[in-house]
């Protein structure tokens, strides 16, 4: 009889286990039915979230880029007309024309010459330059090499020995003549660089910073190869109207190999072109 009572009593707690494991297994596909679906919605609702999210922040930098744009365009408009009207003054194609007529005189009576060691010095400071701005020593090189004598005269006594400036003095007294006035409309922008290029030759007649582009003739060497020997094509070729021509950033050695954008516009004096105004615009600015 007990043993009767005990068998029942272990089947009535082995069903009652039983009927709880699968209760318990009941449950917990349950909830993990229920957390996969919840899960799954909310993977949909994230994506759902990212994709808009995306599309905001794309949607944002769309408008920061047309804002920039904008401005730049604005810029570059206020640059142009600046230009325009700073060529159209008298006293600047008369203060042009007087330039390259002086450096004819300089060099016509010359009382002295580039020699071998002044050559040799300007050597080592395009070597100096290279190393200090990081540019291949080649490029600086090439650009040395591109150098006539004028350019060499120029150069060394514009930007190593200021001493030697008395060797044309012509061409200094009309350069010092033409400096502020160039200088004061340089830092007005501000501009990089502002450059006078001769009509004839393009040769760069002035340069406010005194790189290694100044004296070189803009269709000899590398610099034939610049957007600054295009500009002085154009405007050779320009008639009616004067007009501002540009040219988008791109490297240029003497000025480190920086992006830089060139604007140019004509210089005429009764209809003549006395010179070429080029504004150099640095890639930071």
């Amino acid at each position: 009889m007990l043993n009767n009572g005990f068998r029942k009593l272990r089947d009535r707690l082995a069903l009652h286990s039983l009927r709880s494991r699968i209760l318990f297994a009941s449950l917990l596909g349950s909830l993990l039915i229920s957390a996969l679906t919840a899960y799954m919605v909310g993977s949909i609702t994230l994506r759902h979230h990212n994709t808009h999210l995306l599309e905001d922040t794309e949607q944002a930098l769309n408008n920061v880029v047309d804002i920039k744009r904008i401005v730049v365009e604005s810029r570059l408009n206020d640059m142009e007309k600046g230009l325009l009207v700073f060529a159209a003054n008298p006293d600047l194609a008369t203060s042009t024309q007087a330039l390259w007529q002086a450096l004819d005189e300089s060099r016509r009576h010359s009382v002295g010459h580039a020699d071998a060691a002044q050559a040799s010095k300007l050597t080592d400071y395009y070597q100096r330059q290279a190393e200090i701005q990081g540019i291949p020593l080649n490029d600086m090189m090439a650009l040395r090499h591109s150098l006539d004598t004028t350019a060499v005269q120029l150069q060394y006594q514009g930007m190593l020995d200021t001493a030697t400036r008395k060797n044309w003095p012509a061409y200094w007294a009309a350069h010092d003549r033409i400096d502020p006035f160039l200088r004061t409309f340089r830092v007005s922008f501000p501009w990089y660089d502002l450059l006078l290029l001769d009509p004839s030759d393009g040769r760069v007649l002035y340069t406010g910073i005194k790189e290694v582009d100044f004296g070189a003739r803009v269709t000899q060497g590398p610099l034939a190869k610049t957007a600054l020997a295009r500009i002085f094509e154009q405007i050779q070729q320009q008639s009616g109207a004067a007009a501002t021509v540009m040219h988008d950033y791109a490297a240029y050695t003497p000025s480190g190999s920086s992006q830089t954008l060139f604007i140019g516009v004509p210089i005429r004096k009764d209809k003549t072109l006395a010179g070429i105004l080029v504004a150099q615009v640095d890639g930071e600015d």
